[in-house]
């Protein structure tokens, strides 16, 4: 069956059929199983082990992702359409990139509008940060930043695609 016979077609699906065709490694599915092989491949048994009941409690399933190995990177793809990121998710998502930090590992998670216009990339570590030490007023007693608002809009300006910047240098 095609995407043009399903009575449930969502946006999610139609834009993971088209990620799908972007990359020959992009998976969709079996995400923690993928994970855990590929980190016994790259760090081994132990680090495998370590992280394969966090996976599992936090159960994460992405429209779609892709492990790269080599760079020792994991990109997960959210089509914010029938599913969109819940708080739950984000805690999720964060204690995930955490556990991968500290073994040299890096988890980026791209969140694409149901129309598959607009990417933005998530930024975990600030996530993560926020929800560790969620008293901005008492940190800023010690250290008051000076936010260049404009400039930060003018880069949020930037950072958001409508498409994938191309291929990897090497890539097929």
């Amino acid at each position: 069956m095609d995407l043009f016979d399903d009575p449930n077609l969502t946006f999610s699906k139609l834009g993971a059929a088209w990620l799908l065709g972007l990359d020959p490694r992009m998976k969709i599915g079996g995400f923690t199983k993928t994970l855990c092989a590929a980190m016994e491949r790259v760090n081994g048994k132990f680090d495998a082990d370590e992280l394969r009941p966090l996976l599992r409690r936090h159960r994460i399933i992405p429209d779609a992702y892709l492990i790269d190995d080599d760079f020792k990177v994991v990109y997960l793809f959210e089509i914010e359409d029938t599913n969109p990121l819940t708080a739950d998710k984000l805690r999720k998502l964060s204690e995930i990139w955490f556990r991968l930090d500290c073994i040299e590992w890096d988890v980026r998670v791209f969140l694409i509008d149901r129309y598959l216009s607009i990417w933005r990339s998530l930024p975990l570590a600030d996530v993560w940060h926020a929800l560790e030490f969620p008293m901005p007023k008492e940190a800023a007693k010690f250290s008051a930043p000076s936010i260049d608002w404009e400039a930060t809009h003018e880069q949020a300006s930037k950072v958001a695609i409508n498409r994938p910047v191309g291929r990897r240098r090497g890539a097929a």
